[in-house]
């Protein structure tokens, strides 16, 4: 196959990765936006799989980069040489193909795992905010109506008796019941519970 052909295919290839990653990035940013997975679906794919999609074209995408530096490789060379040194002094040899193409990939492997190990090290609970040093943390939004209230504690980062007077709960309220229950007995809504559990934070505040 003539080289000609080949760059039009990776080329064309290319083009429509990128358009993908931008019509997913659509999706995920103004059709399907964030917490409308449970609700809504569009062509019968959630949030979570147009999550997906759009990671695997970002695999793709880099994929045909890597596959185009790879046809185009003595070129690289070539040009990081003439910045490097000052003069063209021709095509470069296998050696230094070789050796530019090691060090490259030793490069883009060592980003890749510093990258990696510092967010999995970095990475905290969705919607934590810690407070000014009292122990307690606001996140009543991420609350669910099936969450208990020993669960609820740990999520607020405050004990099990805190979260029963923010409530206004009885001490004897056993630590098993759910949020969605203590809403439905008392007729207030899970907005409602949430809104108590976060303004009763705020409050304790500094």
């Amino acid at each position: 196959m003539k080289r000609v052909l080949v760059n039009i295919i990776i080329d064309t290839l290319a083009a429509m990765v990128m358009l993908g990653l931008l019509a997913t990035g659509i999706i995920l940013r103004f059709t399907l936006p964030p917490r409308s997975g449970r609700v809504r679906t569009l062509w019968s794919m959630s949030r979570h799989q147009w999550g997906d999609l759009h990671f695997w074209l970002a695999l793709a995408a880099v994929a045909i980069v890597l596959l185009h530096l790879a046809l185009h490789w003595d070129w690289v060379v070539c040009i990081v040489r003439r910045w490097l040194v000052g003069v063209n002094q021709g095509g470069p040899s296998k050696r230094l193909r070789v050796f530019s193409a090691i060090i490259t990939a030793l490069i883009v492997a060592s980003a890749i795992t510093s990258f990696w190990w510092i967010s999995t090290r970095s990475v905290k609970p969705a919607g934590m905010i810690q407070s000014g040093g009292n122990g307690f943390s606001s996140s009543g939004s991420n609350l669910p109506g099936s969450m208990t209230l020993v669960r609820t504690a740990a999520t607020l980062h405050c004990s099990i008796a805190e979260v029963k007077h923010r409530l206004g709960l009885a001490s004897t309220t056993p630590e098993s019941e759910r949020l969605g229950q203590i809403a439905r007995e008392r007729g207030v809504t899970m907005r409602e519970i949430r809104n108590r559990l976060e303004l009763q934070s705020r409050h304790t505040q500094p």
